[in-house]
């Protein structure tokens, strides 16, 4: 019998001994997967974190923003600065350009004539902001000369120079300083409205639009990662009263330019790009001020611009390429050879069209750009065009009808402080005593 039961025992022990093996692995393999499952809960966590994390361009703002308002709080903690009670950020931003410039120009049967002069501009401005309620307050102080040789003894600020010419009139003379913008704007989200006088919205590369040029009047800008479009209303030109026989005082239409500007853009890491086309038309109004100093027949001119541009940059390694490119032309350029903005027996038919394109690369501290640039006489509004391009062909803010190119470098001592320099080699197109200019401009600029 005993024998019997060890037989038993023995044939039973392994099954015994197997299904505890058995069972042990069980609870293994489910605290494993209990594992597993709290371990991958735990990656898409940090997942969803990663995603929703700012970009370093984003913290790099937060810290700023942060920074600054810590300096505000401390002054006025002093009692020196005070912000009012709406107002949550105070913001300074500024820079200084000092500037010589040689202008040789040469037109055939006349005497070489050339140019020498330095300059100072000054540029302040001051933004005040309300968080709680989404608003800002823009103004800005500026140097610059007048244009009195142009329109009478009251002209204004020139629009498209505000380079303050040293000692024009009298030795060591001060220049003036005036007001250069000054805005309200309300931001929802990716929507904004500005008011006032304003820095160009327009994405430009600079030729059409000088960018000096502040624009008087109302802006709606939607910006999303990916896309932009701006549309805008502007007062160009405020007419004096006009006092007719019957001695009835009124005024006239204002000059108005109406505007729009769709664009699509993609920004990555290392490359970015954009596309944009705009339209800016203007009232007949805007012609006849023209027609006050321009041969243009105010009766069939206009100004109907539309304007096709675009930019492409990237980085390899440590070298930064870009290419660019913008061409415009103006629908309403009409009237007979002689009735041109250029006040010569150009065709303003014929010469509608006006185009740049360009190439820069930079590397550590150096830059460089190339464009060549083509603007014919009525391609768009001489009074807005850039000043330096095709200066001393015509003058007077005639300075159109001209094509050539464009060498720029630069050199940044530090972040803020950098030396540009820069050459123009230009000709007129189709006036009938051809005429070359040459600009050399070398500037110090220092921002702050």
């Amino acid at each position: 019998m005993k024998k019997l039961f060890l037989v038993v025992f023995a044939a039973l022990l392994p099954a015994a001994f197997a299904d505890d093996v058995n069972s042990q692995i069980l609870k293994q393999l489910e605290l494993l997967q209990k594992q597993v499952a709290q371990q991958q809960a735990e990656i898409e966590g940090l997942k969803a974190q990663l995603n929703q994390a700012p970009s370093a361009a984003v913290v790099s703002q937060m810290v700023d923003q942060a920074i600054e308002q810590k300096a505000l709080a401390e002054v006025k903690d002093t009692g020196l600065f005070t912000l009012g009670e709406n107002t949550s950020n105070l913001r300074l931003t500024g820079d200084l350009l000092l500037r010589f410039q040689r202008l040789e120009y040469d037109a055939d049967n006349t005497d070489d004539t050339d140019d020498e002069r330095f300059s100072t501009r000054l540029r302040l401005g001051m933004v005040w902001t309300n968080d709680s309620e989404s608003w800002e307050v823009g103004a800005g102080l500026i140097t610059g000369d007048s244009i009195n040789n142009v329109l009478g003894n009251n002209a204004g600020l020139n629009p498209v120079d505000h380079n303050d010419v040293w000692n024009d009139t009298v030795p060591f003379e001060t220049g003036d300083i005036r007001l250069d913008y000054a805005y309200a704007k309300h931001t929802w989200d990716c929507v904004s409205f500005a008011i006032g006088q304003q820095i160009n919205p327009f994405k430009d590369l600079g030729i059409l639009w000088d960018s000096d040029v502040r624009l008087t009047g109302a802006t709606l800008a939607y910006d999303i990662d990916w896309m932009f479009a701006t549309i805008g209303a502007y007062d160009v030109y405020y007419p004096r009263p006009i006092i007719g026989g019957n001695d009835d005082t009124h005024l006239d239409d204002h000059a108005i330019m109406y505007a729009g500007q769709i664009g699509f853009q993609m920004e990555q890491e290392d490359f970015d790009a954009s596309l944009a086309a705009a339209v800016y038309w203007f009232n007949e109004r805007s012609s006849e001020l023209a027609g006050n100093y321009l041969p243009i027949d105010e009766d069939e001119y206009d100004y109907q611009i539309a304007s096709l541009l675009g930019d492409i940059n990237g980085t390899f390694g440590d070298v930064e390429l870009g290419l660019r490119g913008q061409v415009w032309y103006n629908f309403g350029a009409d009237g007979n050879a002689g009735e041109s903005q250029a006040n010569t027996n150009v065709d303003p038919e014929d010469n509608e069209l006006g185009w740049m394109a360009g190439a820069r690369a930079a590397m550590g501290p150096f830059g460089v750009s190339y464009d060549y640039i083509r603007y014919e006489a009525d391609s768009g509004p001489c009074l807005f065009k850039d000043a330096d391009f095709g200066a001393g062909l015509y003058g007077d803010f005639r300075d159109m009808d001209v094509k050539g190119h464009r060498i720029m470098a630069t050199y940044n001592f530090t972040q803020n402080c950098w030396l540009g320099g820069s050459v123009m080699l230009y000709e007129t197109i189709e006036a009938p005593v051809d005429t070359e200019g040459e600009l050399y401009q070398l500037d110090l600029n220092y921002r702050f």
